[in-house]
């Protein structure tokens, strides 16, 4: 099942409720960055995967190991596209 989470309606009884085996976000958007995001799911005690999606970088593995610093017991995957993010 696929749930789609508003940023500011990400609290732990509604992360509880939903229990993702899998959240999805941009690496970055107009309101906020996948440090923000992943800060927050960290904060609630999220320990599953992460799959962030970017615009092709230069180097991609330095934005990875940056967002792992902040992962806690997630585990983070960066997904490149050409296609535009919105």
């Amino acid at each position: 099942m696929i749930f789609s989470l508003p940023f500011a309606q990400l609290f732990a009884d509604e992360l509880a409720r939903i229990a993702p085996d899998l959240v999805v976000f941009p690496l970055f958007s107009a309101t906020l960055d996948a440090i923000v995001v992943l800060t927050r799911l960290n904060e609630l005690g999220y320990s599953g995967r992460c799959l962030v999606l970017t615009p092709r970088l230069p180097k991609p593995h330095l934005i990875e190991a940056e967002l792992r610093s902040y992962k806690g017991a997630m585990e983070i995957q960066l997904l490149t596209s050409d296609a535009p993010l919105e």
